[in-house]
């Protein structure tokens, strides 16, 4: 099979070593969104077992699952993830990119394609979903959605989007007992014809040690709905 087409030319991968907390994670992607001229690729883990929820979902559907980890409300949609042993995945497109003016399907779509490549050598049978593995529910990595990828009948790669003004940001969490070496420069190498290694600046990280304090490591956020 042939690997997709490129979706950027262009590409700055960011490859978060020190794991942080869930607000600092998605007060980082958030601030990305606000302040990325070119498409960012940012991979990272977590520090221990964690919990993120969709923007959309209701705190008393997702308290029953916490068993006492930490629980973090995403910009973005989607159903609850758990975290500790997961590659977690996030993009930002800006405005200016023609990607931005894709569908959310369009988008999904093309970045799991890309996603699916690069697992392929060590994966064969990884997949897109079909429509007879698609359900619903509060868990997200035990209800297959469209454009989630899997490995034989476990699924392995969801995500979610927001779509603002500024472009789209995709948050993801691939799930495998182990993760292949090259997997991240593959992926980035997937999706750009022209890949350069990026960190943020000492402003843009005081900024999402801002945004963390004040909306998501509150309880005013977490608890919204």
């Amino acid at each position: 099979m042939l690997p997709p087409p490129f979706l950027f030319d262009e590409l700055d991968l960011w490859i978060s070593v020190n794991p942080v907390d869930g607000p600092l994670n998605m007060a980082f992607d958030e601030t990305l969104m606000h302040t990325s001229t070119r498409p960012v690729l940012r991979v990272y883990r977590w520090p221990g077992p964690a919990v993120s929820f969709g923007y959309p979902q209701r705190w008393r559907d997702v308290e029953p699952h916490l068993a006492g980890r930490p629980a973090v409300r995403r910009w973005t949609g989607g159903g609850l993830v758990e975290h500790g042993h997961d590659l977690t995945i996030s993009l930002v497109i800006p405005v200016a990119y023609s990607p931005a003016q894709w569908g959310a399907g369009e988008v999904y779509e093309k970045l799991h394609e890309a996603a699916a490549a690069a697992l392929r050598p060590i994966l064969p049978d990884v997949r897109a979903a079909a429509p007879h593995d698609l359900s619903s529910g509060t868990a997200c990595f035990t209800h297959p959605a469209a454009g989630d990828l899997l490995a034989g009948e476990r699924k392995i790669l969801g995500g979610a989007q927001r779509r603002t003004k500024w472009g789209i940001l995709y948050q993801g969490s691939l799930q495998l007992p182990e993760f292949p070496t090259g997997f991240v420069p593959d992926f980035a190498s997937s999706l750009a014809s022209a890949c350069e290694l990026w960190e943020p600046s000492a402003r843009m990280i005081g900024t999402a040690r801002d945004l963390a304090k004040s909306r998501y490591a509150t309880d005013d956020w977490t608890m919204l709905r």
